[in-house]
C-alpha cells in the first residue's frame, strides 16, 4: 500500500493536481485551434489539404470534431476550476480526457493527410507547418497522459478511502 501512496504521490508531482499547473497553453491552443476551424468551415478560407485523398467523408469528420473539441476542453476547464458541485470536478476530468482524444485525432488526421498529398507527389512546401504540427500531437499525447493518469489516481483514492471505510 505504501507503493501506492509513493507512486501516486510521485505521478501527481509529475502531472500537478492543479488541473492547468504547466499546461495553460493548452485553452490558448484549443482557442486558435478553433478559431481557424470556424474560419474553414463558414468563412472564406480553405481547408490546406485536401482530405479526399484519405477518405471522402473525412472532411466533415475533422469539422465535427475539431467543433465539438475545443468548446468541450473549455466547459472542462470549467467544470475542473469554478464549478463547486460534487461530482462536477470528476466528470470535467472526462470531459477534458474526451477534448484531449479529438483534438488530437482532429490533428493527427491533418497530419496524415498531409503526408499522404506528399506521397502522391505534391511538392513538400510545407515541412515547417508538418513538424510544428508533430510537437503538437507530442504535447496533446502528454495531455492525454495527464488525464488518464488523474483518472487512474483518483480511482486508486476512492478504493483506498472504500476499504479503509
Amino acid at each position: 500500500m505504501r507503493f501506492t501512496v509513493r507512486f501516486i504521490a510521485w505521478g501527481n508531482r509529475l502531472f500537478s493536481p492543479d488541473p492547468f499547473h504547466w499546461v495553460m497553453f493548452q485553452p490558448i491552443l484549443y482557442t486558435f485551434l478553433w478559431a481557424g476551424l470556424i474560419r474553414i468551415a463558414f468563412g472564406d478560407a480553405q481547408a490546406p489539404i485536401p482530405f479526399e485523398v484519405i477518405s471522402p467523408w473525412l472532411y466533415s469528420a475533422w469539422i465535427v470534431v475539431g467543433g465539438i473539441s475545443a468548446p468541450l476542453g473549455l466547459l472542462s476547464w470549467y467544470l475542473i476550476v469554478k464549478s463547486k458541485r460534487q461530482y462536477s470536478s470528476l466528470l470535467g476530468v472526462y470531459f477534458r480526457l474526451g477534448a484531449d482524444m479529438g483534438m488530437f485525432l482532429f490533428l493527427l488526421s491533418f497530419h496524415l493527410a498531409r503526408i499522404k498529398c506528399n506521397l502522391c507527389g505534391e511538392l513538400e512546401t510545407t515541412v515547417f507547418s508538418r513538424y510544428l504540427t508533430g510537437a503538437v500531437l507530442t504535447y496533446i499525447v502528454i495531455l492525454l497522459v495527464r488525464d488518464v493518469w488523474a483518472i487512474v489516481s483518483v480511482d486508486v483514492l476512492a478504493r483506498k478511502l472504500h476499504k479503509d471505510a
